[in-house]
């Protein structure tokens, strides 16, 4: 049976938890990431394969998820793969756009009621044996970056390093725009488009820290989605082994 991800910030965990122990109890299967991801796990990519086999995904609406990147980039990633997404709203909170465009459930009176909540909750979600949405594989859309760097100098705006940033595995028949977005409160020029180039819809943006960054196209039989971290797509594209300088910057980036 497929699992209800449960998209919360690490400060809302137990209202996760609450959650998921009331899903359980409908034999439902909530993921959580504290308590499905193991140590030894990359966590980055556990939480995106979660998220492509989920039968839908619940976000817990708070203030604290209004400001978390982390819970931005799961529902929008798990919109662009074509999930149900259900707010859970927990706490009043003004939500992104997108978001609160969704026809969400009200847990703001409290858990007292839970029975009558969850019913509510369970007329959003797929029913148990309703299949997931395709999941992806190796050649699916993939965000990559790198830096600008010329004669072994990295080209910084202000502060900031500049950045390439493409999409890998373009699928075929595709648009000639793609609609990038930054996931982060700050960044005002959100979302800019940028064309198909030769083939990889490549731009350019200033570092800004390890925030996440989505991309959605379209080709001939629908939608299409890739999202990463700025850490991830950096170290997609220079492997594990970079040079000393590049390591260095990443980290840096990472930590931000």
């Amino acid at each position: 049976m497929s699992h209800i991800f449960i998209s919360h910030s690490h400060k809302d965990a137990k209202h996760a938890d609450r959650i998921r122990k009331i899903l359980e109890k409908v034999n439902r299967v909530g993921w959580v990431a504290q308590h499905s991801i193991s140590p030894a796990e990359p966590w980055a990519e556990t939480i995106d394969d979660a998220l492509r086999s989920a039968a839908a995904v619940v976000v817990v609406v708070t203030p604290n998820a209004r400001n978390s990147e982390y819970v931005t980039y799961e529902w929008s990633f798990a919109l662009g793969a074509g999930k149900p997404v259900v707010p859970l709203f927990v706490e009043k909170t003004e939500q992104h756009p997108r978001l609160d465009a969704k026809h969400g459930v009200d847990f703001t009176g409290g858990w007292k009621s839970w029975p009558r909540l969850v019913e509510k909750l369970l007329d959003h979600l797929p029913q148990p044996g309703t299949r997931a949405a395709a999941t992806t594989g190796r050649g699916d859309p993939a965000l990559l970056a790198e830096f600008d760097c010329r004669s072994g100098r990295f080209i910084r705006r202000g502060a900031e390093y500049k950045i390439w940033l493409w999409v890998e595995n373009v699928p075929p028949e595709s648009g000639d725009e793609v609609e990038y977005e930054i996931l982060y409160p700050g960044f005002k020029d959100n979302p800019w488009r940028e064309s198909l180039g030769k083939g990889n819809y490549r731009t350019w943006i200033s570092s800004y820290g390890n925030v996440p960054i989505t991309a959605d196209g379209q080709h001939d039989r629908g939608a299409w989605f890739a999202g990463a971290f700025l850490y991830d797509a950096l170290r997609r594209h220079y492997g594990n082994n970079p040079p000393a300088a590049i390591a260095k910057a990443i980290e840096i980036i990472r930590n931000n």
